[in-house]
């Protein structure tokens, strides 16, 4: 049986061997470390459109995408399929948002389907560029599996992320008690850290990959606190929190809410709101037995659900499902 061929492009993230199986051939475009970085991707646009006319499916990231939509406009060989990955947007209230999202509007028109993060991300994106849900499909981010650790006896309260973070909801939550709290933020949010923090809070900025790792690694519990919104966030730092089977509590947000089963394997509490906080957090912080089971569920769910084989099989689904509907 012929093998699909498929492309992608020059910064595409993930294992290009897993990317391959028995009916996927997977190469990938290089980029040229000489070339700003804006002439590359038009660079590699153009030599995906050049590969279009040979390939069976070209896999982009959300600007080589849209490149590539736009040139389809001008002629899309009939048989490529054309998928982007990773496709996150973060409309603001701009002058520059009009024109981008008639861009993408006309890219759409050539592009067979966008790979999105949360379902929710689904129905926004189909009310905003006026198009089917089918033009997107919903695949969970996924992490490496590692160790079971669980809640650490005697630990503190983690919380880390720089997009859309409220971590002054968690100091105002843990005001007035002895909790330990530690949080990785960005530099930018140091003065209003420091305005808010108790005599028991432990504050980073920009920290190793590898420092915050262990710093998480040694959580009884963690805060994954945020501000209400349209974008998808929070994911990332949670499924890294439960690959250690560490339990968490998540503000009630679009996006997160699509990898926390509330109650079962994390727990969700109104978005913006100290005082919610404080009492999911008083009700589980001093209760180890609960704090292990849920951290325990939470480890199995991410070995099941949110692994690299379940993210690449999904992605596997995609590419022959498209190719077979050519």
């Amino acid at each position: 049986m012929k093998k699909i061929k498929l492309t992608v492009d020059h910064i595409f993230p993930y294992d290009l061997d897993a990317f391959s199986s028995p009916r996927i051939r997977a190469e990938r475009v290089y980029r040229k470390k000489w070339l700003p970085g804006s002439l590359d991707y038009l660079r590699v646009a153009a030599y995906l459109f050049y590969r279009s006319f040979g390939d069976d499916v070209i896999l982009g990231n959300r600007r080589t995408t849209l490149l590539l939509g736009l040139l389809f406009s001008l002629y899309k060989p009939r048989h490529v399929r054309l998928i982007g990955y990773e496709i996150i947007f973060n409309f603001k209230d701009n002058p520059r948002t009009p024109r981008v999202i008639a861009l993408w509007k006309r890219a759409l028109k050539n592009i067979d389907l966008l790979v999105v993060h949360t379902p929710q991300e689904v129905d926004y994106y189909a009310r905003v560029f006026d198009v089917s849900p089918r033009k997107f499909r919903f695949v969970p981010f996924y992490v490496e599996g590692t160790d079971f650790i669980g809640p650490t006896s005697g630990g503190y309260i983690f919380s880390a992320g720089r997009m859309e973070r409220d971590f002054v909801a968690l100091l105002k939550a843990v005001k007035g008690t002895d909790i330990p709290v530690v949080i990785v933020a960005d530099s930018a949010q140091r003065s209003e850290l420091e305005q808010h923090a108790t005599p028991h809070t432990t504050l980073h900025f920009n920290i190793p990959k590898e420092e915050y790792l262990g710093l998480l690694r040694g959580a009884r519990l963690v805060v994954i606190s945020l501000r209400d919104g349209s974008s998808s966030r929070g994911q990332v730092v949670y499924l890294e929190t439960i690959r250690y089977g560490k339990p968490a509590i998540c503000s009630r947000v679009g996006g997160i809410v699509d990898y926390v089963d509330d109650g079962r394997t994390g727990w969700l509490v109104p978005p913006e709101d100290p005082e919610e906080l404080k009492k999911a957090i008083a009700s589980c912080f001093s209760d180890p037995e609960t704090l292990q089971e849920v951290g325990r569920r939470a480890y199995q769910e991410q070995q099941a659900r949110f692994s690299p084989s379940a993210f690449y099989q999904a992605y596997h689904r995609i590419i022959e499902e498209l190719h077979q509907a050519r």
